[in-house]
């Protein structure tokens, strides 16, 4: 194609803009749109190749609308807990979220009853003194693992990435009266990991439950692995392995788990003999909590640290 040609095509193309959109523009700015439409594609192209398409887009919302969302459902909640329950009455608390679940037909980011029930018992069975929790949301896991605790001065210290959630956590575990067993570590869970002992005079950790977001799983679990604060005996659990599942998470501990259910999270814990995982299913009571839809399957791994 000639230049003139071109040239040519190009008028033709800023004309029919113009003509069609009935908006006036500078052919400056028709070519600046032109560019930025080209590097848009160009940067789509790229991630869809690369595999990471998926984690792109999702970066691009999450951290918005999505997190915007979090905080006025966990907001929702505990105005119902607080409104519903006895101050001071963490059981009456538990059991209240699982009304609201149902109630509501809500879909919350929460370990729930089921899988609690696990989480209880590996809590109670470490005996922990001090407990980290990455992700936080609304303080359900928080409150349900903080009035478990029997050593003295034993302490959760939660991690919530959203601002605005931690808030709602605080209003939470006030109503609880567990506010000595609980601290709220605002940020991403990446960030405090180093800051750690900072943050809270404590050296190592006893008990660690996973269940913020499911990319994060296994670059937080080794951030506390380079930051020395898991020993011998520390318990992991994680949630949501097999829904909405943590393909990486899963891998990490794949020789090593008792249970075998979701390959993906198999895979971190291949050749991997510092951990020791047991796989317990759970079937959940149905689809947003709706008992007259089926159930689905979901997984907590229950690890234990063997040490480097």
């Amino acid at each position: 194609m000639t230049i003139e040609a071109m040239l040519d095509a190009f008028t033709a193309a800023f004309t029919a803009v113009e003509n069609s959109t009935g908006v006036k523009m500078s052919i400056e700015n028709f070519l600046l749109g032109l560019v930025l439409l080209h590097v848009g594609i160009a940067m789509l192209a790229y991630c869809a190749a690369s595999g990471s398409f998926k984690s792109t887009i999702r970066g691009l919302f999450r951290r918005g609308s999505s997190l915007d969302g979090d905080a006025a459902q966990a907001s929702d909640v505990v105005r119902y807990l607080v409104t519903n329950c006895e101050a001071g009455n963490p059981e009456q608390i538990m059991q209240s979220v699982e009304e609201y679940r149902c109630e509501q037909k809500a879909r919350l980011m929460d370990v729930g009853h089921a899988k609690g029930q696990v989480l209880d018992k590996a809590l109670l069975d470490c005996n922990p003194g001090v407990v980290l929790e990455m992700g936080g949301f609304f303080g359900y896991s928080a409150v349900r693992m903080a009035r478990l605790l029997k050593k003295p001065g034993a302490k959760v210290y939660s991690m919530e990435y959203n601002p605005e959630c931690a808030k709602t956590m605080l209003t939470l575990i006030e109503h609880s009266k567990l506010q000595d067993r609980i601290q709220v570590i605002v940020g991403a869970a990446s960030d405090s990991i180093g800051r750690f002992q900072d943050l809270t005079g404590a050296t190592k950790v006893d008990f660690v439950l996973i269940d913020h977001d499911k990319p994060l799983y296994v670059p937080d679990l080794k951030a506390l692995e380079a930051a020395g604060l898991l020993h011998k005996g520390t318990v992991i659990v994680a949630d949501n392995i097999l829904y909405p599942g943590c393909p990486e998470y899963f891998a990490y501990m794949a020789d090593n788990i008792l249970y075998p259910g979701c390959p993906e999270y198999f895979a971190y814990m291949a050749d991997n003999p510092r951990y020791t995982t047991a796989m317990h299913p759970v079937r959940l009571r149905g689809k947003r909590s709706d008992p007259s839809l089926p159930g689905q399957f979901d997984a907590v791994a229950v690890s234990v640290y063997n040490g480097k």
